[in-house]
């Protein structure tokens, strides 16, 4: 059993509440419970309410139309977490979908509830409502700082690269030159002409070993609490990969505020390698074609 007290004294936004006023909010949050891949809410659907992580794991997907309705991943949270609140401020229709990635327990805190306590304690509504925006101006600037470096590593890959461990290097430079914390990482490019995994930015033999056994495109993952693997898929097998890893201990919003940048670096990665493999290709092949015309 929830000790939904104690959840809600743990959080910013209700600071302002008195142990009374905190008690009555506990008793009118409505539990919810979602079963891993379980939708919480749509895009697009009408919504009154806002909902805070218990226990689990929710997905914020916004939908890909040009992708033929793929989701994008905008945010991803954990335990202690908020999302649906524009909804209960605004009653507009969801913005994006949520989606359980695991097990999840919430509390669903609606607007009557809200409009209800404003009434009876409207200083602690006014500080909840502040604390809100404190969060997401928050966000608001990770997202800034995100679609900084989407932009950077875009110009990178669009730039012409003579190899594409050169590429790579440089791409993981920038990415850890704008990550939070003590990170550190290795990238390795598949040569299919020799069947080697070799080092573009730091490395040892024995990752690349065990790295070169994976000969599909598997997802992306962590390999231990504080190490991911971004897989950067072929055509036919993975061209290449980078490993991250943080010399700190991390919590689960790094977790997954570290995951969601490194999936996105495994995306253009893969299309930018491949393009400067096709690259390094068709100059071979002028080069040759050039040499065998002087030959004649």
């Amino acid at each position: 059993m929830i000790d939904r007290e104690a959840l809600l004294k743990a959080l910013p936004l209700f600071s302002e509440f008195e142990p009374s006023a905190l008690a009555e909010l506990a008793a009118v949050l409505k539990p919810r419970g979602f079963r891993e891949g379980e939708v919480i809410f749509e895009e697009g659907s009408s919504g009154q309410s806002m909902f805070i992580i218990s226990s689990g794991e929710v997905a914020v997907e916004k939908t890909l139309a040009s992708e033929g309705g793929s989701f994008k991943t905008l945010s991803v949270f954990g335990p202690g977490d908020f999302f649906g609140e524009m909804a209960l401020a605004s009653g507009e229709r969801r913005t994006a979908r949520a989606l359980a990635r695991a097990g999840t327990q919430l509390l669903e805190l609606d607007k009557n509830a809200v409009s209800a306590f404003a009434e009876k304690y409207p200083a602690a509504v006014a500080g909840f409502f502040l604390a809100i925006v404190r969060a997401l101006s928050g966000r608001l600037k990770k997202t800034t700082a995100d679609l900084a470096l989407l932009s950077d590593l875009s110009r990178i890959s669009f730039s012409e690269w003579e190899s594409e461990k050169k590429l790579l290097a440089k791409l993981v430079e920038e990415t850890l030159l704008r990550l939070e914390g003590n990170w550190a990482a290795q990238a390795y490019i598949y040569d299919e002409y020799s069947d080697e995994l070799e080092p573009a930015s730091g490395g040892d033999s024995a990752r690349a070993a065990g790295l070169k056994k994976i000969t599909e495109n598997v997802p992306n993952r962590w390999l231990e609490p504080n190490v991911y693997l971004a897989v950067l898929a072929g055509k036919k097998r993975p061209c290449g990969f980078i490993v991250f890893s943080s010399r700190s201990e991390l919590s689960s919003r790094d977790r997954n505020e570290a995951e969601a940048t490194f999936s996105t670096l495994g995306i253009i990665a893969s299309a930018a390698a491949e393009k400067a493999r096709r690259n390094k290709e068709t100059t071979l092949r002028s080069r040759l074609e050039s040499q065998r015309h002087k030959l004649m």
